[in-house]
């Protein structure tokens, strides 16, 4: 029961966030992020593009479906470098929670078993809020595909 309510707080919180996140993006800004998020290959440049261009992301369109599918591919198959931005997951709440956002049902879900198996079973010191929210979100988004 305390995990189902654990679940349920970190999809809520995850679900505030993105929500208080859609700040409105100027659209110089917008052109200039739309380049960037297609090339988010690793954790660190995925904090970098967040710091500068986070509500960008949040705008929709082409720069949210490439953040999403990039974040896909790094928790599937980057997951040994996540400890990159260790710190930053553990200590900025809206990081961690703008990853968790673009957990969503545009990903290729190839990736997300790969990504669940990575957040439950590999999950580094110091990172289990994440992890747990990452495997709470996976669980969410497969379970109410397109919702």
């Amino acid at each position: 029961m305390k995990v189902v309510m654990f679940a349920a707080a970190l999809i809520a919180a995850c679900m505030a966030g993105h929500a208080a996140a859609q700040d409105h993006c100027p659209k110089a800004l917008y052109d200039k992020a739309e380049p960037v998020s297609e090339g988010l290959k690793t954790w660190p440049k995925l904090y970098a593009f967040y710091k500068t261009y986070g509500a960008c992301a949040h705008d929709g369109g082409d720069i949210a479906e490439g953040v999403s599918d990039q974040i896909a591919k790094l928790l599937a198959y980057d997951w040994a470098d996540v400890g990159t931005v260790s710190k930053p997951l553990q200590t900025d709440r809206g990081f961690r929670q703008f990853v968790v956002d673009f957990i969503d049902s545009t990903w290729d879900w190839d990736d997300a078993t790969p990504a669940r198996k990575n957040a439950a079973q590999h999950c580094p010191a110091g990172l289990g809020v994440f992890c747990k929210a990452v495997v709470a979100r996976i669980d969410y988004v497969n379970a109410h595909p397109g919702g």
